[in-house]
């Protein structure tokens, strides 16, 4: 008996070790999963941080470029034209009186539009941009602050002086909203405005601006003659021919305010001049 209860004891000594023995194991394997957790979690918070500072970082660059960028209305091309072609000479107008003398330049100036048609006086600051094809008002020098965009083929009335208002301009805005104004502290400028205008209305058509050459006029003046006759010239009387007749059908001479082609028309396939 003796003999059986030393086994008995010995025996539950055994399984108490074994157990012990289990539960510091999973204990130790539960640390280890502790630790493991706690690392990823600490490696995937450093991380998380980092993206966010590259984030930040990024988004402060980004906002520091988006501030630092400048649009084609606040830095202006003075070798490019109103197509985007490369010239020889500046084709920027921005000093009063702007005098224009080539269809492809852009008269570039502050000014002033009224915000409320019923109250005249109630103004704010803008930057113009006046062209053969367009009219454009912008908030400040940027172009990415544009209120409002004209094109002159779509204005159905021509550009006047704003009653009661002296020195604004009026023009139509092509849309079901208000029409669009320009202001100046005087009516000088007003004036230049709409000489500027109209000097592009007259390339809009067909007019290139320059003075007609001698030799071309005096073919216009056999042209205005009694069956060609020469009214004036060295070389003395001259029969001069010239096809009068109209292009039926061609919508350009139809309407060249509406159909404007800035550069020559070139029928595909043809060859070039």
């Amino acid at each position: 008996m003796k003999s059986n209860n030393k086994i008995q004891i010995a025996i539950s000594l055994a399984l108490i070790l074994l157990i012990q023995i289990c539960q510091i194991s999973t204990k130790t394997d539960n640390t280890n999963k502790d630790k493991d957790l706690l690392k990823n979690t600490i490696t995937n918070t450093n991380s998380n941080t980092n993206t966010n500072t590259n984030s930040i970082k990024s988004t402060t660059t980004t906002e520091k470029l988006k501030t630092n960028l400048k649009g084609p209305s606040n830095n202006l091309l003075p070798l490019r034209n109103s197509l985007g072609h490369k010239v020889k000479k500046n084709s920027i107008l921005t000093k009063f009186p702007m005098k224009v003398k080539s269809c492809d330049q852009i008269a570039f100036f502050p000014g002033q539009y009224v915000t409320d048609l019923d109250d005249v006086r109630l103004r704010k600051n803008g930057y113009y941009a006046i062209n053969a094809h367009s009219l454009t008002i912008y908030d400040d020098k940027d172009s990415n602050k544009l209120i409002h965009h004209v094109l002159w083929a779509n204005s159905k009335k021509k550009p006047a002086h704003l009653n009661g208002a002296k020195g604004c301009l009026i023009f139509d805005s092509a849309t079901d909203g208000a029409d669009v104004t320009l202001c100046f502290d005087s009516k000088d400028k007003a004036n230049n405005v709409l000489r500027v205008i109209k000097d592009f209305y007259k390339c809009r058509m067909g007019d290139n601006l320059q003075p007609i050459p001698k030799d071309l006029i005096r073919k216009l003046m056999q042209v205005c003659g009694a069956n060609g006759k020469i009214i004036s010239g060295k070389k003395g009387p001259k029969k001069f021919k010239m096809n009068l007749a109209g292009r039926a059908g061609n919508k350009w001479d139809s309407n060249r305010m509406v159909y404007y082609q800035p550069d020559p028309i070139i029928v595909p396939g043809t060859k070039k001049n």
